[in-house]
C-alpha cells in the first residue's frame, strides 16, 4: 500500500507539471486537477487488486443516499458549513472545519471569508432547492464551493463587487454540478473529489478574459489573496499638477487597506511618470516595490497624481 501511494504521489507531480504546461499559454492554474486525475486512475485500479483495500473516503457518496424526509435545523447549518471545509483536507469533523478556517485567516482574511461565504452559499442553495439534510450537513454539497469561492474571490480574479457577484454565480452552480457529477460516478464507484471545484474554475477563468469588468491575476502572481493588486482606475493617467510631486514616477505598487474592499494605488518616487502599455491599454500588471531607488533612497509614497490627492492634502499626502 505505501508504494502504492508513492507512485500515486510521484505521478501526481508529473500531472501537474503536463497540466500547467498546457494551461499555461492561458494563464490558468492547474488547480487540484493532478490529484483529482491521479487519484482517479489510482482509485480505479484499486478496484481490480485484492491485497488493497479501499477507505470509506474513497467510495462515492451520492445525494440519493441520504433520507430526503429529514427536516433542516441548526446544526444542518453550522455543522454543514463546517463539514464542507473540513471536507476540503478529508476531515469529517465540524470544529475541525472552523480550525482551518482560522489557519487559512492567518495568511489571508479575504480567503477566509470566503470559504466560509462558499459553504454557506452552497448550504443554501442546497436548502432552497431541496437538498438532503444529511448530505448538507456533512459538508457535501459545500466543500467544492467553497475551493471556488476562495479561488475566484479575490485570489486568480482582483475582488472587486463584479468579480464578487462574478463569484457568487461559480458558488450557485459549482452547488449544482457536485450533486450532478456525484450521480454521474456512483454507477463506476467513483468520488467527486473536487472535480466540480476544477471544472467550474477553470471554464469561468477562461470566461472572464470575455469581460472586461474582471481582472485576472496571473498563476505566477497569485500567492495571496490579500496581496493581489487592485485594478488601476479606467483612462489615461493624469500628470501632477505641481513640480513637488512631478518627480513620482510610474512604478505602481498595492497597498492592503484594513478592509479588503477599500484599495489604494500608491506610486513609488522617481524620475518621471511612464505608465506601461499592452495593446493599446493601460496594463494591469504591478512590478515589485523597490528597497532603493537609482539614487540610492528609500522610496517614498504617495497617492497617486491627477486622483483628488494632490489636492486635497497636497505634500501632506505623501507618507515615507
Amino acid at each position: 500500500m505505501t508504494v502504492y501511494i508513492v507512485f500515486a504521489a510521484a505521478m501526481t507531480t508529473i500531472a501537474f507539471s503536463t497540466i500547467a504546461t498546457l494551461l499555461g499559454p492561458h494563464k490558468v492554474a492547474a488547480l487540484t486537477s493532478p490529484f483529482v486525475l491521479v487519484g482517479w486512475l489510482f482509485l480505479f485500479a484499486v478496484l481490480k487488486f485484492a491485497a488493497i483495500e479501499a477507505g470509506p473516503l474513497a467510495k462515492p457518496v451520492s445525494p440519493d443516499q441520504y433520507d430526503a424526509a429529514i427536516a433542516y435545523a441548526l446544526p444542518t447549518w453550522y455543522m454543514g458549513i463546517g463539514n464542507a471545509i473540513g471536507q476540503i483536507f478529508f476531515q469529517d469533523n465540524w470544529i475541525a472545519g472552523y480550525l482551518i478556517v482560522i489557519g487559512i485567516a492567518v495568511n489571508s482574511r479575504i480567503s477566509a471569508g470566503m470559504a466560509l461565504i462558499g459553504a454557506a452559499g452552497a448550504a443554501l442553495v442546497a436548502v432552497v432547492f431541496g437538498g438532503p439534510e444529511g448530505a448538507i450537513r456533512d459538508g457535501l454539497f459545500g466543500y467544492n464551493a467553497a475551493l471556488t469561492a476562495i479561488a475566484l474571490g479575490g485570489f486568480f480574479l482582483v475582488l472587486t463587487w463584479r468579480s464578487f457577484v462574478y463569484t457568487l454565480f461559480g458558488i450557485v452552480v459549482t452547488t449544482w454540478l457536485w450533486a450532478s457529477i456525484a450521480i454521474f460516478l456512483k454507477p463506476i464507484g467513483m468520488p467527486v473529489l473536487t472535480s466540480t471545484f476544477v471544472l467550474v474554475t477553470w471554464l469561468m477563468l477562461l470566461g472572464q478574459y470575455g469581460f472586461k469588468a474582471l481582472v485576472p491575476v496571473p498563476p505566477a502572481e497569485a500567492t495571496n489573496a490579500g496581496g493581489q493588486p487592485r485594478a488601476l482606475p479606467e483612462g489615461p493617467l493624469r500628470q501632477p499638477r505641481s513640480p513637488k510631486t512631478s518627480r513620482h514616477a510610474g512604478l505602481f505598487a498595492w497597498r492592503e487597506s484594513r478592509f479588503p474592499w477599500q484599495a489604494c494605488v500608491w506610486i513609488v518616487a522617481g524620475d518621471s511618470l511612464q505608465p506601461r502599455a499592452s495593446g493599446g491599454q493601460l496594463d494591469r500588471s504591478f512590478p515589485s516595490l523597490p528597497a532603493r531607488t537609482a539614487a540610492g533612497r528609500r522610496p517614498r509614497l504617495a497617492l497617486t497624481p491627477g486622483h483628488g490627492a494632490d489636492r486635497r492634502h497636497g505634500r501632506a499626502g505623501r507618507r515615507r
